[in-house]
This record gives C-alpha cells, sequence and structure tokens, in this order.
C-alpha cells in the first residue's frame, strides 16, 4: 500500500475512512494508510466509531496506521512536495517487499506485511500516484479516491466534449515549449484560469459560464496536477446526481476505468439485510438505524487478505499535536448543551451552523465577521466552527459571542452531530462535497459562501449552482464573490459582460454593507415559506440517499461490486 498526503482536510479523510470501514466489515482485508503526524490520532479516532459493536470491534486489527518522517522545513508549495513523496518511495518499497516498517509518529513497529495488491490515493497526489506506479508498473493498481461529485470529474478530467477543462497536462508542456522556460504552476495557472465567458455544458449540471468556476480571487498560485489511472472512488451517490455519475461511468468505461460512487458514509448506517433509513421521531431529521453490520466473526478465519493503499491528505508540515485534535469531550458537551439551548429556548431549526473545512479560511475575513454580527443582531442561535489554523477571530467578536448567549464558536465541532440535532435550521458552509451530502442525508439546505483557493476551485461552484437550481436546497451568497466571479452567472439570465447584482463595476469594492444587507435578506427568506420548500426539498434527498443504502441500494451495490472485484477478485 501507499498513503501519499497533501493536506490536512476532514472533508477527503472522514470519508475514506468511512468507506475502508465499510469495506473491512463487509470483507475482513488488510488496509494500511500512510498518513503524517497526528492526522494518525484523527483516523484512528474516525475509525473507532464504525467499530464498537462487539461482532465487529474485532475488525479493527485489519487496519494499521503508518507515519513516515517529514521535514519542517517542506516548501509549501504543491509542485515542491515531491520532497514529502520521496521519503514515502522507500516505505512503499519495502511494503512490497514485506520487510518490518516503523511509524516515525507512534513508534510502532509492523514486523507482519502482506504485499500490497491494491493502492488507494487521494486524487491531488499527483506525484504519489506517479511514484507508485514508477515502483511496481502495473502490477498494483492504483484507484483515485475522489472526495468530489462526478460532475467535478467531468469538469477537471473530461474531454471539452464533456465539458471538461481538456487535457490540461499536454496544454501546459505545449504552452512551455512555445514560450520557454516558465514555472510549471504559473503556466497551470494561466491556462485552468482563462475565462473567455464560454458557456460550459457538463452533464447532470445547469449551464454556466467559464468564470463561474472562479467565484473569488485565489490565494495559492495554480490547480493541482490531479491524476487519475485504474479508476476512481468518489464520495458521491448516484442517488445525488443520477445523470453525472452515468456520463462519468460511460466516459471511464471507454477505456476500461473503473468508477464507484461509494455515497453518504460518514453517517451511521448499517449494511446487513435488515439496513432501512428511519427517521428521529418528532423530528424532521433523517438518521441510520445504527451500527454497519454483515460481517461475523467467522468471516476472520475465510477472509481474503488484501493491503488497501490509502492516501489520507495532511499538512505540509506535521503540526503540533494541540492544533488538529478532533473535538474533546469537553467542546462536545458544549455543543449539546448549545444545541439543547436552541431547541428549547428558540424551537426547531432555529440555529444556523457554520462551518468552511478543516483547511481554508476566507480570504475576505471581515466578510465572516459581517455574518456573525448580523447574526448576533437578529438573536438567531448558531454555532460557528473555525478549524482552519488560518483562523485570526477578532477578540471584539470573540467576546460579542461569548456574551451574547446565542452564539458558540469552537475549532472544531462534532458536524455529523450537529446536522442530526433538531435544533439546526441551516448551514452556512463552503459546499465541500462531504459537507453537501451530510447535511442533505439529514435534511438540512444550505447557504453557500465561496472561498478563495485555487483547491476551492474543484468542485465547490459546481455545488453551489446545482444545489441552488437543479435540486432548489440552497441560497447562495453573491456579495461575497471577487475579481471575475463578480460577472452575473449564466442561471441568473443575463449577459456574461454584466457585473453581479449590487456591483458597479467588476473592480469596485464591494462595501461591507452590501454583504450584511444580502445575508440579513437570505435568512428572512430562509425563515419564510421560501426556506420551507428549500428544507422539505432537502429532506427528500436525504430519504434517497438514506435508502440508497438499504437492501438493493445504490450506494449498497457499490460497496458489493467493489468488494468483489479487488477484494474477492471475482
Amino acid at each position: 500500500m501507499s498513503c501519499r498526503p497533501l493536506t490536512p482536510s476532514k472533508g477527503h479523510v472522514r470519508p475514506l475512512c468511512a468507506f475502508i470501514a465499510r469495506v473491512v466489515q463487509l470483507q475482513p482485508a488488510w488496509v494500511t494508510f500512510l498518513i503524517a503526524g497526528d492526522n494518525i490520532c484523527r483516523v484512528k479516532a474516525e475509525f473507532a466509531q464504525y467499530f464498537r459493536a462487539p461482532h465487529v470491534k474485532g475488525l479493527m486489527r485489519y487496519i494499521r496506521y503508518v507515519w513516515g518522517h517529514l521535514s519542517p522545513s517542506l516548501e509549501n508549495n504543491i509542485y515542491s512536495r515531491w520532497k514529502v513523496y520521496k521519503r514515502h518511495e522507500s516505505m512503499y518499497q519495502d511494503m512490497l517487499r514485506i520487510r518490518p516498517v516503523t511509524c516515525a509518529w507512534t513508534g510502532d513497529l509492523h514486523l507482519l506485511w502482506i504485499r500490497p495488491t491494491l493502492v488507494i490515493a487521494d486524487i491531488c497526489s499527483h506525484f504519489a500516484i506517479s511514484s507508485i506506479r514508477k515502483i511496481s508498473g502495473q502490477s498494483v493498481p492504483v484507484l483515485a479516491w475522489v472526495a468530489t461529485p462526478a460532475s467535478s470529474l467531468l469538469c477537471l478530467f473530461g474531454e471539452e466534449m464533456r465539458g471538461g477543462i481538456g487535457d490540461l497536462e499536454g496544454m501546459i508542456e505545449e504552452k512551455i515549449y512555445l514560450h520557454g522556460d516558465r514555472k510549471r504552476e504559473d503556466v497551470a495557472a494561466e491556462i485552468y484560469r482563462s475565462c473567455r465567458g464560454s458557456i460550459i455544458k457538463v452533464p447532470g449540471l445547469p449551464d454556466h459560464y467559464d468564470y463561474e468556476w472562479h467565484p473569488q480571487e485565489p490565494r495559492s498560485p495554480s490547480r493541482i496536477p490531479w491524476v487519475i489511472h485504474k479508476g476512481a472512488l468518489s464520495l458521491s451517490c448516484e442517488a445525488y446526481e443520477p445523470i453525472s455519475a452515468r456520463a462519468v461511468h460511460e466516459w471511464f468505461a471507454e477505456d476500461g476505468r473503473d468508477f464507484f460512487c461509494v455515497g453518504v458514509g460518514t453517517v451511521n448506517i448499517e449494511l446487513g439485510d435488515s439496513a432501512d433509513a428511519s427517521r428521529h421521531s418528532g423530528s424532521g431529521h433523517l438518521k441510520g438505524t445504527g451500527s454497519v453490520s454483515g460481517a461475523g466473526n467467522e468471516m476472520l478465519k475465510t477472509a481474503p487478505v488484501l493491503a488497501l493503499g490509502v492516501t489520507a491528505e495532511l499538512g505540509t508540515t506535521p503540526t503540533p499535536r494541540s492544533t488538529t485534535r478532533p473535538p474533546t469531550s469537553s467542546s462536545d458537551a458544549k455543543v449539546y448543551a448549545h444545541l439543547e439551548m436552541a431547541f428549547e429556548k428558540y424551537g426547531k431549526h432555529s440555529l444556523v451552523y457554520i462551518a468552511f473545512g478543516s483547511v481554508f479560511w476566507p480570504k475576505e475575513s471581515e466578510h465572516v465577521w459581517e455574518m456573525i454580527s448580523t447574526l448576533l443582531d437578529l438573536e438567531i442561535p448558531f454555532i460557528f466552527s473555525h478549524a482552519s489554523l488560518d483562523t485570526a477571530v477578532p477578540q471584539c467578536i470573540t467576546e460579542r459571542v461569548r456574551e451574547s448567549g446565542v452564539g458558540l464558536m469552537l475549532e472544531w465541532t462534532p458536524q455529523g452531530d450537529i446536522l442530526e440535532h433538531q435544533a439546526t435550521g441551516w448551514f452556512v458552509s463552503h459546499c465541500g462535497a462531504n459537507s453537501v451530502l451530510e447535511s442533505l442525508y439529514h435534511g438540512v439546505p444550505l447557504l453557500r459562501r465561496s472561498l478563495s483557493s485555487s483547491f476551492s476551485e474543484g468542485d465547490q461552484p459546481a455545488n453551489a449552482a446545482y444545489l441552488t437550481t437543479s435540486l432548489n436546497v440552497s441560497y447562495e451568497l453573491i456579495q461575497v464573490r471577487t475579481g471575475v466571479g463578480r460577472r452575473r452567472m449564466y442561471r441568473h439570465g443575463s449577459p456574461n459582460s454584466t457585473p453581479a447584482p449590487g456591483c458597479s463595476s467588476f473592480n469596485s469594492e464591494i462595501p461591507l454593507s452590501s454583504v450584511r444587507a444580502e445575508f440579513r435578506d437570505i435568512l428572512g427568506r430562509a425563515r419564510g415559506p421560501d426556506g420551507e420548500n428549500k428544507r422539505e426539498n432537502a429532506m427528500r434527498m436525504g430519504e434517497k440517499l438514506a435508502k440508497a443504502w438499504g437492501e438493493g441500494g445504490v450506494s449498497k451495490e457499490t460497496i458489493k461490486r467493489f468488494v468483489q472485484k479487488f477484494i474477492l477478485n471475482e
């Protein structure tokens, strides 16, 4: 197995852990995580919740965790991270030769290794996948782990006829050849962010202009060089985006690659024959029925053994253990108490949950503080999770929230528990794929706020368009957009040369009062008939996502198909 690190995004790690847990419980197989630093603690905590039931608890021994030492001086540029991958190449070679490997973080010595027969690598780990290919060639298949919906695969990797950017790597090489010595990342950024106002048509997505993929000025200089080899595993669900998923299946089938939409795995679901979707008694939120089942103890003796390589993401350097910890019991207690307070005092669906992922932070922080101030002014209860290390909350905001009695701010929060609670009414999100699917599974509609990074361009603009237009389960903040993102969107039916509503020009700075006024207006609509309509739509989608794990459901059948092909080799 081989795991190559990239970012500490829980949005990638959590659904990957959930997928592997469900695979192991259906058919025990050796799994090895090659991951960085105290991300091991996070991964172990994620796995623990899936192996609490007595009949599956013993299966955790099939999962092992290894960390290779990283240099504190590692550069932040993604194109320089080959330094990280070089350190892991020797570990992967040792595993192929069935040699002992020591975890640099825990000190654990793993003596008995099974030669890897499959590698699952994060799609962002371009150099990791390349090094695996260099070492083991075609003898060990490599599947890309894709923490995006199927529609984003079409946009980011598909041919132009499928609405994609085309052969990005080929275009980069050609431009470097024609224009001399230029940095690869600069050329990639120039090509990827070239906006001509063209109308893009992607199966399953509403039509849009090319610049709609760039809602804000980026922080990072270029797009990551993503690579897909044998096939891909997406955390999306065919019940969520049937047209896009079918289009990717057809595309991959043309050159013999596999595609699996594994579904919403980070929720409490049974995989056994008794699996069924049920609701909270008296709640409008969906809930699974318990732990994963379907793997009896007798399978421990007869199951084939397999080493799965998974690329969980990690930071460019191992951060101090105190900065990347999972939620503590004390913080969880604060969350639960705040949820209960909101439900008792303000009622069902009264609370607004705010989270922008665990890595990136909005470039225009003042926009976030305007949103927080608006919630405080309107006395709307909220929970604000700010896990990014880039977050710097002003002291005045901290004090005002603490004194308000309606707000709670924490670095880490139990997102699933918050979304499942009856008090939670809306999720203000960057609209990463995992957050979107978890929110809809629990019947919680969304409010999308753009982030400024090349990573956020990967799937979030497409998610927002699909949620707002196709599913009608979300609002979208327009006044926070910057740069070319401030042009009018295609779905608004205006010329692409016209600034977005509230913008006098593309270059003029939008006043904070406009951000506040828009957010206040959306909150008003969210608490009226229009918001209730979106909530009903979100609940209907949640029912579909839950049924996907029932007997014969698309997610359950996808897991079985994966096990049959790559573990049982049928």
